[in-house]
């Protein structure tokens, strides 16, 4: 019994939290896909940059994998939470 009580109390996730929390994420990963097609646009003209252009097209590609997860994360809260917009 004493072991229950040392237990955090098992609460239902906050929806609306969790929906403004992956939007607050969402607007980060715009911003650093800006980022990264600033510095891609910048590297492409310049010739001894094409490693550095690799590595920003993999990162760009990796940021908007995330961003994707995100924007189904935020469709799958406001299916199942009756519409958060």
């Amino acid at each position: 019994m004493a072991a229950a009580l040392d237990r955090p109390p098992v609460v239902e996730p906050d929806r609306a939290g969790s929906a403004d929390l992956l939007r607050r994420d969402l607007g980060m990963l715009d911003e650093e896909i800006r980022e990264l097609n600033a510095d891609y646009e910048m590297a492409t003209r310049m010739p001894e940059a094409a490693e550095w252009i690799t590595e920003i097209i993999a990162k760009r590609t990796e940021v908007h994998g995330l961003r994707r997860q995100v924007v189904d994360h935020l469709a799958d809260l406001d299916t199942v939470g009756g519409g958060l917009r």
